[in-house]
Order: structure tokens, then sequence, then C-alpha cells
């Protein structure tokens, strides 16, 4: 097969066209030849990636390709890790906080550095703050069940 990809021309094609360079109709095939790759394993490979997705970054939309999650932290005074977000504060300053909890439109979030004071944001003032992570627990915990 690679003797056929990278065969010479003969020498009357070769004269015909001009030496080595490839006719139109090779270009053509060749795209078309891509094209048919990309639309099989295109699924396949975000398939692959969607495996080392965590639960909550399956259900995210809009869907992205690598494997992103929310950043959450530790802040004193809370059982769980909160979910950081970059956010516009009153003054119109944006800083990382963490939300602690949300009613409606409105988030109470908290500064991680000083979580003694809570503020209520819009949520349509705030970005989540995301990070690359595989979930290999996706795997290692289903081959632990054996």
């Amino acid at each position: 097969m690679a003797n056929f990809l990278t065969r010479k021309y003969s020498d009357k094609q070769g004269q015909k066209y001009g030496g080595t360079s490839l006719h139109w109709t090779d270009w053509v095939s060749y795209a078309y030849l891509l094209a048919g790759l990309i639309v099989m394993f295109g699924p396949v490979l975000w398939l692959v990636m969607s495996s080392f997705k965590t639960e909550s970054a399956l259900s995210q939309f809009p869907p992205t390709f690598l494997p992103y999650t929310q950043k959450e932290v530790v802040v004193a005074g809370y059982d769980k890790p909160l979910p950081l977000f970059m956010a516009k504060d009153g003054q119109g300053n944006i800083r990382e906080l963490a939300q602690v909890r949300r009613i409606g439109l409105v988030a109470t979030m908290v500064d991680p550095a000083a979580p003694q004071t809570e503020l209520r944001i819009n949520i349509n003032d705030r970005k989540p703050v995301n990070e690359l992570k595989f979930a290999g627990g996706n795997y290692t915990e289903l081959f632990g069940k054996f």
C-alpha cells in the first residue's frame, strides 16, 4: 500500500503533467479519503475523550472536547469544597470568589482569603474557573470491582 501511495508516475504520465507532481484527481481523492476518516473516527475520538470526563463535565453545555471541570477550593468554615468563579463585585472589580449557595438569580459568594464577608452576586456577572482534569477514576473504580 505504501508503494502505491508513494508511486512515481510512468514516463507518459510524467511528461504530460510535468514529472513527479500529483494530478488534481489525486488531491481530490486524498481529500475525500481524509474527510471519510474524520467522519468515521471523529465520533470514536469524542467517545474516548468523554470517557475521561467527570459526570458533571458530561452534562455541561456547551460540550467541550477536553475534560474540563470546575475548580474547587476548601474554605474555612465550610464542610465541602466550594466551586470557584471569576465574578464582578459591587465596585466592578473582577475577583476570584467561591460560591456558598445560589437562590434563583443571586449567588452568595465569599472570598476564599477572607470568608467572613459574604457577597451577593448576580449569576450573569460571574464565570466558572475551569481546569483540565482527567477522571482516571472512571477506569480504576471499574477494574477495582473485579
